[in-house]
């Protein structure tokens, strides 16, 4: 097993960026049997990239199943590629995969390539594994945001968010069909079976997106784009996350 906290230089983000890596062997990747399997595991608006590792058994899991993880470092951007800002959904859904499978040995094939979040990162999650289903093969969706600019301008969002809206999206605070996870249902429902991302899907039945959330799924009911789908007691927070992620993970390696 090996932990690794860093920073690469990202082209798209034109600055150096941290993420963590948890690598579930201990050979040289020259005397790895197979490339390992991967999961780009995307954090929530308040949390950076060490909390995944820091809040859940990941390691565990991780050791238990051969699966390496990544947690990329995106600040409060969505995963999107910011209107005033720099392109952090090119980052993470076309350049690090690409800089990962070349640092460290990992897969690079759609069926062992899955991303997965929680609230903001399960916005992220969602978003990334409709727009690119040829790069990833499964999606742990969880406690996702589902309206981005809606959670801006709640409560839960906060006046900081409120703020940072029209750097993501631009000054009319609307989110264009290519960021929007109704727009992208459809969208992913018009691809043959086959190339669907496979999509696990949690959240706590007292989370505060848990309205939202059962929105979003009758989008997908409504299209035909299919899911499996878990609620049990919880809010949102990481008592329900470690669980959910540990069943996203047996979901996803099936």
């Amino acid at each position: 097993m090996a932990l690794f906290r860093g920073d690469i230089r990202s082209q798209a983000l034109e600055m150096d960026t941290s993420l963590s890596v948890i690598l579930p062997g201990d050979r040289p990747v020259r005397d790895q049997p197979r490339p390992y399997r991967v999961l780009y595991l995307y954090h929530g608006i308040k949390i950076n990239s060490t909390g995944w590792p820091r809040w859940t058994q990941l390691e565990t899991y991780c050791k238990e199943t051969g699966l390496a993880v990544v947690v990329p470092e995106v600040q409060r951007s969505f995963y999107t590629d910011m209107a005033m800002g720099p392109a952090y959904f090119t980052y993470v859904a076309d350049e690090l995969p690409r800089l990962c499978c070349e640092l460290f040995g990992i897969s690079s094939r759609r069926e062992d390539t899955f991303v997965g979040g929680f609230s903001m990162g399960g916005y992220g999650a969602l978003k990334a594994a409709l727009r690119r289903p040829e790069r990833f093969g499964g999606c742990a969706a969880l406690s996702v945001v589902c309206d981005p600019v809606a959670f801006a301008r709640s409560p839960q969002g906060g006046a900081i968010c409120r703020r940072e809206i029209p750097a993501i999206w631009g000054p009319e605070e609307t989110v264009p069909p290519e960021d929007d996870l109704f727009a992208l249902a459809q969208q992913a429902a018009a691809l043959p079976q086959e190339d669907r991302p496979r999509i696990y899907w949690a959240i706590g039945k007292r989370d505060f997106l848990y309205q939202e959330n059962q929105r979003l799924r009758q989008r997908f009911d409504q299209v035909g784009l299919g899911y499996t789908y878990e609620e049990w007691d919880g809010v949102h927070d990481w008592a329900f996350w470690g669980p959910a992620v540990r069943k996203a993970i047996r979901f996803l390696l099936g």
